[in-house]
């Protein structure tokens, strides 16, 4: 029983980090778009 309560919180806190990988990833486009348009303004 326990071992199967540990896979259970494992298997959540990888959701949890595959979705705050997503955000991250959005964060770091929006960043390079940003970075773009200034650049392209100078």
């Amino acid at each position: 029983m326990r071992q199967e309560e540990r896979e259970a919180k494992y298997q959540g806190i990888i959701a949890s980090l595959t979705d705050k990988l997503s955000v991250v990833e959005d964060v770091k486009q929006d960043v390079e778009d940003i970075k773009n348009c200034i650049f392209k303004k100078a």
